[in-house]
């Protein structure tokens, strides 16, 4: 039997290197290294960004933008596509029981895809090490530099430090093993 992999819909406007779509919150490099210097934004004050541009380069398909990762976990999102994800459409993509998360949101169309097409959570995925996690919304905690905990969005005023990444943290509505959900998903 041949699995058709589907192109999610807000996905087909994504960068495309060798083929490949290269989702939104992947960081691209023209130099092999990714640069993160410290900007200072009028919600966050001092914060790690990114300097590198969409399409120019080459996607580090390992390593996450840190400003539009910023920008999918505070505006909800999808770090596959880009787009805006409502609440009754939100997955989160980690290990079973995680409340909270290192990545952004996505669509379910959009977990799905990148479960079928990502070599990195291809080769996890028989182990039994991810799990789609549905969710209604989200709070986000922040890492400070410097500071052993992490801190909730609205506490930023409280600590000197830059903030080096935004988690959310879903209220999760239930747990899925990937190989499970995507099996469930294509028998819709």
């Amino acid at each position: 039997m041949t699995t058709t992999i589907t192109i999610p819909a807000g996905a087909a406007q994504l960068p495309r290197w060798r083929g490949l779509l290269v989702p939104y919150v992947t960081e691209w490099t023209s130099h092999g290294q990714p640069m993160w210097p410290t900007i200072t934004t009028p919600e966050y004050g001092p914060t790690k960004s990114c300097t590198c541009r969409p399409g120019h380069g080459e996607p580090l398909f390992t390593e996450i933008c840190g400003a539009r990762l910023r920008e999918a976990v505070t505006r909800q999102l999808c770090q596959t596509c880009g787009h805006h994800v409502p609440g009754d459409d939100m997955v989160f993509l980690g290990g079973h029981g995680s409340t909270v998360y290192a990545n952004a949101a996505m669509h379910a169309d959009c977990c799905r895809y990148a479960l079928q097409v990502c070599s990195g959570l291809l080769k996890a995925m028989p182990e039994d090490r991810w799990y789609v996690a549905a969710a209604v919304g989200y709070t986000i905690l922040l890492q400070v530099k410097d500071v052993e905990r992490f801190v909730p969005a609205d506490e930023r005023h409280l600590h000197d430090g830059p903030v080096t990444h935004w988690y959310p943290r879903p209220v999760i509505t239930s747990y899925t093993r990937a190989a499970d959900w995507l099996a469930e998903q294509a028998s819709r």
